[in-house]
């Protein structure tokens, strides 16, 4: 990959990667360019309608400025994308598809070549104790509306039906899971997602657990999950082999209504020597409770916050001697009170997070 400046294309996959951390008023948003043409014919898939195939749509967009001369790319300031879709699968599949929106990867697990793969540490309930319900009001609702925003955000329900179905072999998830009973999958399993999925920064302990978690997961899902019935092409070579069969074959499963065995099924990625479980099962790491410890956070949330309200004291340029009069009182009364008081919100509101998922 190049960059239109014809270097290498490193600096713009960094500048992608921290812009993906990048969060509203709290980590800056990095910009990012793209050429013109990549939004010139937006495709849109239109449903099907009674008598009306599924058709696809060209969206030219209206720009509201000119292009600029000599073929400049679109510049724009970029942040986690999570805000707005966490799971952007229609982008996965339409490239696995030649582009096509009308298209969909073969479904029957004889037939299929292809597949997208959801990773999605952050489904399920939380694993946090139930909350009492309070009465709403004005303020309450304001409060909730971000947390419902970023929950819809993460993933759409037919993209995680689509990936429960047994029958359907072109959409996988693996998701955090610890006693083993698939259906169960829940981010309560995963330290890092306390606190609103910042959690991960409060303890090395937080990480180290979710690393060896994510690898049992992983072992389990390759093993068990993200497998092919025999009679796919893909293990030709396989079925002339009784020893490898049974070596690498997933657990059996049965069908829920009729209670017969279905076909076996192998792996697409089948695990070698000292990975296959029954050499090594990765262990079940403890959870790690009381292992953050918020004290040592407070110069550093003070260093932030003050950051934070000095770039935004930068950017408010008054022109009136009233204007600037106000500036300097607000200024003056952050330094005075602001600061202490959001800092103490933010370190009852971690302390709150992690209780909640029973990590305190």
């Amino acid at each position: 990959m190049h960059s239109t400046s014809g270097r290498t294309g490193g600096p713009t996959f960094a500048q992608a990667a921290l812009a993906s951390a990048a969060f509203p008023a709290l980590l800056a948003g990095r910009k990012l360019e793209r050429p013109f043409a990549d939004y010139e014919h937006l495709q849109v898939l239109l449903p099907a309608g009674k008598n009306h195939p599924a058709s696809a749509q060209s969206l030219i967009p209206d720009w509201n400025s000119p292009r600029k001369a000599g073929g400049a790319p679109y510049q724009f300031d970029a942040a986690d994308g999570g805000i707005m879709d966490n799971d952007p699968i229609d982008i996965a599949r339409e490239i696995l598809n030649d582009r096509d929106v009308t298209a969909s990867n073969p479904r029957n697990g004889v037939e299929a070549t292809r597949a997208v793969l959801m990773i999605d540490p952050m489904t399920g309930d939380g694993g946090g104790k139930n909350v009492e319900v309070k009465a709403t009001g004005l303020f309450s609702n304001l409060a909730a509306l971000f947390p419902a925003l970023q929950n819809q955000a993460r993933f759409r329900p037919v993209d995680i039906a689509l990936a429960a179905r047994e029958d359907i072999y072109s959409r996988f998830l693996i998701a955090p899971l610890k006693d083993g009973a698939y259906g169960s999958e829940s981010s309560g399993f995963v330290a890092g997602a306390s606190c609103g999925g910042f959690g991960g920064y409060l303890s090395e302990a937080f990480r180290k657990h979710d690393y060896l978690l994510g690898r049992q997961n992983a072992q389990r899902f390759l093993r068990e999950k993200l497998v092919l019935p025999i009679d796919n092409p893909l293990f030709s070579r396989w079925r002339n082999s009784s020893e490898l069969v049974n070596h690498h074959a997933a657990p059996e499963t049965y069908d829920p209504e009729t209670k017969e065995p279905r076909t076996r099924e192998l792996p697409i990625i089948p695990l070698i020597g000292s990975l296959h479980p029954d050499q090594f099962q990765e262990p079940i790491p403890d959870w790690p409770v009381h292992q953050a410890d918020l004290a040592p956070l407070q110069p550093h949330l003070n260093a932030r916050l003050d950051l934070v309200w000095a770039k935004a004291m930068q950017q408010w340029k008054p022109q009136s001697f009233m204007a600037r009069v106000n500036k300097a009182a607000i200024n003056g009364l952050w330094k005075w009170k602001g600061r202490n008081k959001v800092r103490k919100f933010a370190l009852k509101w971690l302390t709150k997070g992690l209780k909640h998922h029973g990590l305190d």
